[in-house]
């Protein structure tokens, strides 16, 4: 079954498009495909990505397609497993739905990093960085 996301090439498109009604049938459609079985999938409202939340342990996120975070994190996330002190999520499947590349991964619990890092303050979190990656 085609969905008809829209096609997208630039920041102002995806704007126009990040809140259409089509995307909890493609985090459906994305559950399916992976038979992940869910009882609740709510929307994130945080993120520049198109994230939904599966339960309360997967994340879906949809990337725009003319951009290069997908790559810049699934890259991340298979080189940071199991090598920090930190919990990062795991990486469980990714793919393509009509042209947007997304991700799913596991959910840690806590607090979004969006919302830790914008408490945090950009000096403070430059601080932090370097002892991070010390240990």
């Amino acid at each position: 079954m085609r969905l008809n996301l829209p096609v997208i090439s630039n920041a102002a498109d995806y704007s126009l498009h990040f809140n259409d009604d089509v995307w909890p049938q493609a985090a459906k459609t994305i559950c399916a495909r992976h038979g992940l079985r869910h009882t609740a999938i709510r929307r994130s409202p945080q993120g520049e990505n198109i994230i939904f939340l599966i339960d309360e342990s997967l994340v879906i996120k949809i990337f725009a397609p003319f951009r290069e975070n997908y790559l810049r994190e699934t890259t991340a996330l298979a080189f940071a497993r199991g090598k920090l002190s930190i919990r990062t999520p795991d990486l469980l499947h990714t793919g393509e739905i009509e042209s947007w590349p997304y991700l799913v991964m596991t959910q840690l619990e806590g607090h979004a990093s969006r919302a830790v890092w914008e408490g945090v303050g950009r000096a403070n979190a430059l601080r932090l960085f370097p002892v991070w990656a010390s240990q």
